[in-house]
């Protein structure tokens, strides 16, 4: 199987600060729905703050530690359950179990056993401005072609889920839950292809629209057809494992266009050719 993430869901946090040791510091935090609008706001009881997280052993909650004043002026530690999912919070009678990873060898029943969340760094430029980032990628132990995804162009403290179904990861000032959906290799390859034919398809219309505009001539293979033909696709994407096989000429001195390939896309188990009129063929390889 292929584990893919989704659009992030739960995000926990964010509210009033206070000088304390730990990553996590609030007193209120918010649940995003599927669709990116946020929920109501869930409050700590009252004189709680939040100073900690960590998932629990079965991977269904995420424990939240807090220190709640006292009458006194001191601090009780007090847990808490975040069911990230439905929005619920729960006081626990002692602190939680935290899941630990099986070591090397050991079976996995939760299915989180092989990924791993990999922290790199960057710098971004615009201008005189420069700013360093930390993008965060979902990464499959086993290596391969697809063993890695971007999950968050700049965040921290990336953990996966006990049950492999989520990844929960920290970004200006949000703890965000993105849920995973786990697909069989068979249909993650097909949408793949689907995906190359889509933009071969893109692809063949741009270079016809560019012929049209430059006297029915084929851009040059020189290099640079990319940064040619691309302001007629609007989506560089699009180009991405582009092969432009064509060595330029009119459309006038082929002999028939439909039957021309001026190009191809690579995708798993074939390739998507591209002909001189614009239309494209899936060949097997």
């Amino acid at each position: 199987s292929v584990v893919t993430p989704g659009a992030p869901e739960a995000p926990p946090l964010q509210a009033g600060q206070e000088n304390e040791p730990a990553p996590i510091i609030a007193r209120q935090f918010y649940v995003v729905q599927a669709d990116g609008r946020p929920g109501p706001a869930i409050a700590l009881p009252k004189n709680m703050i939040m100073s900690g997280t960590y998932w629990t052993a079965d991977g269904a909650h995420y424990a939240i530690r807090t220190l709640q004043k006292t009458a006194g002026g001191e601090k009780k530690e007090v847990w808490l359950a975040l069911d990230a999912r439905a929005g619920t919070l729960a006081t626990l009678d002692k602190r939680p179990e935290p899941y630990k990873k099986p070591s090397s060898g050991e079976s996995s029943a939760s299915g989180a056993a092989g990924l791993r969340v990999q922290t790199t760094s960057g710098l971004l430029k615009a201008g005189e401005t420069t700013e360093t980032v930390h993008p965060l990628w979902l990464e499959s132990e086993a290596g391969g072609k697809f063993a890695r995804v971007l999950l968050c162009a700049d965040g921290e403290n990336g953990k996966v889920g006990p049950n492999g179904d989520a990844i929960l990861y920290q970004c200006q000032g949000f703890a965000w839950v993105a849920p995973l959906t786990r697909v069989p290799k068979a249909k993650f390859l097909e949408v793949l292809r689907e995906r190359a034919k889509s933009h071969a398809k893109t692809v063949g219309t741009a270079l016809a629209m560019y012929v049209q505009d430059y006297d029915e001539t084929f851009p040059p293979a020189d290099g640079n057809v990319v940064d040619r033909v691309e302001p007629y696709a609007k989506d560089r994407s699009a180009f991405d494992g582009f092969n432009y096989t064509f060595n330029g000429g009119t459309l006038a001195s082929l002999g028939n266009p439909a039957e021309t390939v001026v190009g191809s896309i690579d995708a798993p188990g074939g390739v998507v050719q591209i002909y001189a009129d614009g239309h494209v063929v899936w060949q097997d390889k």
